[in-house]
């Protein structure tokens, strides 16, 4: 959230101490120094995201990536990707898989069974690999995992 007493942004995302030099160009109710595009009313820190569309919406300076698989013929979605919060794992068959997340030393961070959505907010930022496997065929996938802070 972000909190404004006339040109001084008092706190933004949990910072205080940002300065207004101009005011609010699109008049969506975010600064300029906020605003990552200023021009735009659609485009603001409070925006909801599109994932895959290559705009930053959010001003999080990602976009939010959807990654999607076939396995054992079963549609497999991951999102968001980066992650900073909860990792998606969305599967159009409900079936038994078996997921781990390792990070690059090829330790393992998690186990799990079945695509319950990963909680990512106690392992440090950086690059990670999760491995989803079907129980029945023992086919599976490997992703590449950017956890964000």
């Amino acid at each position: 959230m972000i909190g404004v007493r006339g040109n001084r942004i008092l706190t933004y995302k949990g910072f205080s101490g940002y300065t207004c030099a101009s005011s609010d160009q699109d008049n969506d109710g975010y600064s300029d120094e906020a605003d990552c595009d200023d021009a735009n009313p659609e485009i603001h820190p409070g925006a909801i995201e599109i994932p895959g569309n290559g705009i930053d919406e959010n001003c999080d300076g990602f976009d939010l990536v959807v990654r999607t698989y076939e396995l054992d013929n079963l549609k497999i979605t991951l999102y968001p990707i980066p992650v900073s919060d909860l990792l998606f794992i969305n599967m159009d068959i409900q079936t038994e898989v078996f997921i781990q997340l390792f990070d690059v030393t090829g330790k393992t961070i998690l186990s799990q069974l079945n695509a319950e959505p990963i909680d990512v907010t106690g392992i440090p930022a950086g690059i990670y690999f999760l491995q989803i496997v079907s129980r029945s065929t023992n086919q599976n996938i490997i992703e590449k995992v950017m956890v964000s802070k």
